[in-house]
């Protein structure tokens, strides 16, 4: 689980000298202190939850029983089911009730990879903080949890000018809010920090079923990439990327008993990913023989997808980059620590924000230096950086 990473394992092409700039502005310390009450809540409260478990060691897939999983969709990569199909893994299955709440977990382990009593802690203590804040008690009162323990990583095209599809980068999906609700990740990679934003999905924590057009007209007209523009992914992403963060940042204060240093942990940690993600957005880009500058200043479009990656990426990085702003809109906008009011009000000061950082002087310096780095990097063979995966390699690996 990524709680136990050490800090040895950074990647040698985080650039040091950034891992001092990320702090978090005196007027956003209480948000993030909180997420650190709201965490050691959860697994202080989840001791006296019962826990019904039952382990299957030889499972095999049939295809009809995982189209009952995976149903039809096209963000579910033929790759993944053929390897599910083909294989015997361990299946673990875990029922509990928060609440009014049913949940239960299904868990599919193949070679190299296990699901210990700290996965699932990590679980619950998570469910325990999204039935506390769901803004609807209704919204997924029984949640089928399904992790498919799939070893591929997440990879772009090799080719150029190739467009981005879901089986490039896609590892879930759910449903907004059924009262018999499911999420299925399909892969192992990062399965932590995609429970969290599939969980914003599930509850409505998310603002995907309000009207957001003016948001997403505004963002056409400034980025010139051929995209949907579901703004929300960007919001879930950047959130679930906060809250992995603290979680990470809560056991380091666990195992070295000093809680009084989880600020300047999740400092730390978001520096890393602030980085990380300008990578990344630096390789998605590059694609296409762009730098983030052409985005909104070439006449047509070069940029192609077929899955949300400009939102779960690129315009993450930004959120990430400006975390102190994001932080501030989402306050306005937030009734409780996960739940957002999405009314014109608040559309309007979405608006504003990247309105305000989309081409200002830090986000095209660290863009800037982001391509530099990336392509210093690109031919040297023994760095992560040459190749396209798009996999976890920060602290949060």
């Amino acid at each position: 689980m990524f709680i136990n990473t050490p800090y040895d394992k950074i990647n040698e092409f985080i650039d040091k000298k950034w891992l001092k700039t990320c702090t978090i502005d005196k007027d956003n310390i209480d948000t993030i202190q909180n997420m650190y009450s709201i965490i050691r809540n959860a697994y202080n409260n989840i001791q006296h939850i019962k826990v019904t478990r039952n382990v299957t060691k030889n499972h095999t897939f049939t295809q009809e029983t995982l189209t009952k999983i995976v149903e039809v969709t096209r963000f579910f990569p033929q790759r993944i089911n053929s390897f599910l199909i083909q294989n015997t893994g361990e299946y673990k299955r875990f029922s509990f009730k928060i609440g009014k709440r049913t949940f239960t977990i299904h868990v599919y382990c193949y070679e190299g990879y296990t699901f210990d009593e700290d996965n699932l802690n990590y679980m619950i203590s998570w469910f325990y903080t999204a039935n506390r804040f769901a803004p609807d008690d209704e919204c997924s009162r029984n949640l089928n949890i399904y992790l498919l323990m799939s070893p591929f990583a997440k990879f772009l095209p090799e080719a150029k000018n190739t467009m981005v599809e879901p089986k490039h980068v896609n590892s879930a999906f759910t449903y907004g809010c059924k009262e018999n609700n499911k999420i299925v990740i399909f892969r192992h990679e990062e399965w932590e920090k995609v429970l969290l934003h599939e969980t914003f999905h599930t509850y409505n924590f998310d603002f995907h079923a309000n009207d957001f057009t003016k948001f997403r007209t505004f963002m056409k007209h400034t980025f010139r990439v051929q995209s949907d523009y579901e703004l929300f992914e960007t919001y879930c992403e950047t959130w679930a990327t906060l809250w992995t963060a603290a979680y990470q940042a809560y056991h380091i204060t666990c195992q070295s008993n000093e809680p009084k240093r989880f600020i300047n942990y999740v400092e730390t940690l978001i520096a890393h990913e602030q980085q990380f993600s300008l990578i990344q957005s630096t390789k998605i880009l590059n694609i296409f023989n762009m730098k983030y500058s052409d985005i909104f200043k070439q006449k047509e479009p070069k940029y192609r997808e077929n899955t949300n990656v400009f939102c779960y990426y690129i315009l993450k990085s930004l959120c990430l980059l400006h975390i102190n702003a994001f932080l501030r809109v989402s306050n306005k906008c937030m009734n409780n620590p996960l739940n957002i009011i999405f009314d014109s009000k608040c559309e309007s000061l979405w608006i504003d924000f990247f309105k305000k950082i989309y081409n200002n002087k830090e986000t095209i310096k660290r863009t800037n230096d982001a391509h530099n780095m990336v392509l210093s990097l690109r031919n040297k063979p023994e760095t992560n950086v040459s190749n396209n995966s798009l996999g976890r390699m920060t602290l949060f690996g």
